[in-house]
């Protein structure tokens, strides 16, 4: 089994680190051209998408806490224990607009999801 983290590996390629110098220097211009910076983060949402996409789609199941790696893994189709956040934000969307899911169970517990992983959805 296959531990990331969502976050900590941003999959820092050279041209995300181009992108980003790129969007420093739009940024301290003063005559920032909008349409130009809006391309660049556009630019950069698309590889950071494309790199999400990839990593959850090589997953059998997914333990997260990270509201955007839980809603690709929902259209990806991913059995997932889902952990909240500090403040309730990934409870409380998915109640909104997931709801209820045989494949996605809400846990408290860090310590507990991969054996209800293991022993609740992988067994389904």
């Amino acid at each position: 089994m296959e531990v990331t983290d969502w976050a900590a590996s941003d999959g820092d390629t050279p041209a995300l680190s181009a992108l980003r110098a790129d969007a420093a220097r739009e940024h301290a211009d003063r005559d920032t051209d909008y349409r130009r910076l809006g391309g660049i983060y556009q630019e950069m949402a698309e590889i950071r998408l494309a790199r999400g996409i990839g990593l959850l789609s090589l997953a059998e199941a997914v333990v997260t806490d990270r509201l955007h790696a839980h809603l690709l893994a929902t259209l990806l189709g991913r059995p997932q224990v889902l952990l909240d956040n500090s403040y309730g934000k990934v409870f409380s969307v998915h109640r909104h607009s997931i709801g209820s899911d045989p494949y996605i169970r809400l846990d408290a517990d860090p310590n507990e999801a991969l054996d209800v992983l293991k022993h609740d959805l992988l067994r389904a």
